[in-house]
């Protein structure tokens, strides 16, 4: 196993770890991995320069487990949308803030309204998207 296969799946040891917790952000995982290797110890340069590394990749974690279109989206199980909703979604975020993946038990309802409109905006680009792709083999059968 390559270091950085051992440190994903550290992060995701530690992710395990935050099941109850209501929001989850990428520097939490980040640290958490670090200091299970020892990394309070390093000297503060390093441990910045391994704090941000970890935190990049907690994020790309959190995003593929909890984004709509995230490659390891688990689906909730056992509820009537059982297959259509997930455990976590991510919070409207400013500028530069680490998102933030909360319980959707305890999402708001401006919060539930805001990743309804991102699903909608997401499902809207792709729509035309596909429509734009149709067009264009419309046009070339056409000149064919």
């Amino acid at each position: 196993m390559s270091l950085h296969d051992d440190i994903n799946q550290t992060l995701r040891r530690e992710l395990e770890t935050l099941t109850g917790v209501i929001g989850i952000r990428p520097d939490t995982l980040a640290l958490r991995a670090l200091e299970s290797f020892g990394g309070e110890v390093a000297e503060a340069h390093i441990r910045y320069g391994c704090t941000e590394h970890f935190k990049s990749m907690a994020r790309r974690l959190l995003a593929n487990r909890f984004d709509p279109d995230g490659e390891e989206n688990d689906v909730h199980q056992g509820d009537m949308f059982a297959g259509y909703l997930q455990e976590r979604y991510p919070l409207p975020k400013s500028g530069d803030a680490e998102p933030i993946y909360k319980l959707r038990e305890a999402l708001t309802p401006d919060e539930l309204d805001w990743n309804i409109g991102q699903l909608r905006k997401s499902a809207d680009a792709r729509l035309r998207h596909a429509d734009a792709l149709q067009s264009y083999r419309d046009a070339k059968v056409l000149a064919a």
